[in-house]
């Protein structure tokens, strides 16, 4: 028998909204283009000055990198919202 999903408040969905406002806006302040391009430019120059050192960290290295792709998508839909809040309170 599958679990009955427990329903979400009014005010944990407010919190929830909230909290992700409040992380976006974190976010919103790191350089996360500069910091992938130093990323990409490691994956490409580790390997010949460090290869023993790039081969150990490179699992975590490419996770981070996966985590600030995501983070930089929050970037961009956050700068969406902040759009869409400065044209409403424009009218």
């Amino acid at each position: 028998m599958a679990k009955k999903e427990k329903k979400m408040t009014g005010e944990q969905y407010k919190e929830t909204q909230d909290q992700i406002v409040s992380l976006a806006w974190l976010v919103d302040e790191l350089d996360l283009k500069e910091f992938i391009n130093r990323i990409d430019y490691t994956e490409a120059v580790a390997p010949l000055f460090h290869p023993t050192l790039y081969m150990q960290g490179i699992d975590k290295l490419l996770l981070i990198k996966e985590l600030a792709k995501a983070f930089r998508e929050v970037q961009i839909a956050f700068e969406k919202l902040k759009e869409e809040e400065e044209e409403e309170s424009n009218k």
